[in-house]
Formats: C-alpha cells, sequence, structure tokens
C-alpha cells in the first residue's frame, strides 16, 4: 500500500496552523521528503517542496498530545467557610 503525503499547505489548513509553523515542526523528521525546486527562479529565494507522509503527521500529534498538560481539577460548587461554626446554647 502506497503512503499518502500531504503538502504543507494542506497539514496547515487541517490543522488550522501556519505554514510557517508546519515547517518548523516537520522539517527533518523521519520520512519527510523535501524536494528542491527545479527551473531557474531570478531574483527570488529558491524554496523546497516538503511532502509530509500520513504516518509523521499521526506520530507527531501524538507527541503534542503527550505534552499537553493535564486538564485543572474541578472544584466543588460548596463554599466552605474558613470559620468555626459556633455552637448554640440551649
Amino acid at each position: 500500500m502506497l503512503a499518502k503525503y500531504y503538502r504543507v499547505s494542506e497539514v496547515a489548513a487541517n490543522l488550522h496552523l501556519s505554514t510557517d509553523t508546519v515547517i518548523r515542526q516537520f522539517q527533518g523528521k523521519p520520512g519527510v521528503v523535501s524536494l528542491p525546486q527545479s527551473g531557474k527562479v531570478f531574483g527570488k529565494r529558491k524554496y523546497d517542496v516538503l511532502l509530509i507522509p500520513e504516518e509523521t503527521i499521526d506520530r507527531v500529534l501524538a507527541s503534542w498530545n503527550d505534552a499537553l498538560p493535564e486538564p485543572p481539577r474541578k472544584r466543588s460548587l460548596v463554599k466552605r467557610s474558613r470559620l468555626p461554626r459556633l455552637q448554640h446554647r440551649q
């Protein structure tokens, strides 16, 4: 079975991230293919095209989920007074 590869713009759109963030997070990861830009471009910087396999995306997302902090515990809705209760004399 062939692996599905995604471009940076597709990953950025699906994860609601900027393309710069996707490039920083995925460049150099195992499985990511970097294709140099072909042709002559005068006066412009040449950019590589990153192709990111689906399994690499899953692996990076899993590592992000592992790094998330635990959600805060819910507090009791019952307010507790810090003062001791007074005892009524009979």
